[in-house]
């Protein structure tokens, strides 16, 4: 596989290969080879890099960066999370609400712990969580709401676009997202 050389001027591209050059190296290495062959063409950042603590020079190519830069940006939030920082304060990084919905969450028992989007249209909304009539195992655990997480109890005030991380049983699941997305509330 050969990785262009970074263009100068207005192009702001960096060091890519082309999608078909990578395809064709996956099916000819498989995904560890193709990667191998990627790391061995400079496209890598160590974790000096990645924290910001060395700029990322590549063939010419001078990139100052910092953990903000490696955040998703095809993510609509997410839990930002830190790494444990043994030598230092720990660097930021973000997991997006896709992944965390793609992950198989620990489970225990028949515990399940769930994502919900919480609707404009919900009667959940404008109402506090003891209000909801949520079933007794159930326990919403965070709620994302503008630009942060927040650890809700019962008086927080449910609004359009929360994203809510629950705990609750296998039974209960389904009557969860009801009261949460809008069906099977009572008034």
């Amino acid at each position: 596989m050969r990785i262009p050389r970074a263009r100068t001027g207005s192009s702001s591209s960096g060091a890519v290969a082309a999608y078909g050059d990578l395809r064709a190296a996956v099916r000819r290495r498989g995904i560890e080879g193709a990667l191998s062959e990627l790391r061995d063409a400079g496209v890598h950042v160590t974790l000096e890099e990645f924290k910001g603590l060395r700029p990322i020079i590549r063939k010419g190519l001078l990139i100052e960066s910092g953990p903000e830069a490696f955040d998703s940006t095809r993510s609509s939030g997410g839990i930002a999370a830190s790494t444990s920082g043994s030598r230092s304060a720990g660097t930021q990084v973000m997991f997006g609400w896709d992944l965390i919905a793609d992950e198989d969450l620990p489970q225990r028992g028949d515990s399940e712990l769930i994502t919900i989007d919480v609707p404009a249209g919900s009667p959940a909304v404008d109402r506090q969580i003891v209000e909801l009539g949520l079933p007794s195992e159930t326990l919403v655990l965070l709620a994302y709401r503008g630009e942060g997480f927040f650890a809700p109890n019962g008086s927080t005030i449910i609004r359009p676009g929360d994203k809510l991380i629950v705990l609750t049983n296998e039974r209960s699941v389904d009557e969860t997202r009801h009261i949460l997305q809008g069906r099977g509330l009572s008034s």
